[in-house]
């Protein structure tokens, strides 16, 4: 079985940022990415927690298993800053 990684990006002004020190630079301490899961048959999304081992890279990537999805499943990234 394989798996699948979703890598996120923020476009800010005509940078691409895709690290957290950069996030931290443009949008102050705090900042972070909130990934979120909708799972199918459901109608809300759940967030996936800072600690989820299926984060990396300071939460700029998501890696999906074949095992850790039933269906169909829907993924969100959010920009979080303390502002």
């Amino acid at each position: 079985r394989g798996s699948t990684t979703l890598v996120a990006s923020v476009s800010y002004g005509g940078e691409r940022i895709t690290d957290l020190a950069s996030l931290c630079a443009y949008f102050g301490d705090g900042a972070s990415l909130l990934w979120e899961e909708r799972r199918s048959g459901s109608d809300r999304f759940a967030e996936v927690g800072q600690g989820d081992a299926r984060l990396s890279a300071d939460g700029f990537r998501l890696t999906v298993s074949a095992d850790s999805v039933r269906g169909d499943s829907t993924y969100n990234c959010k920009l979080v800053t303390a502002q």
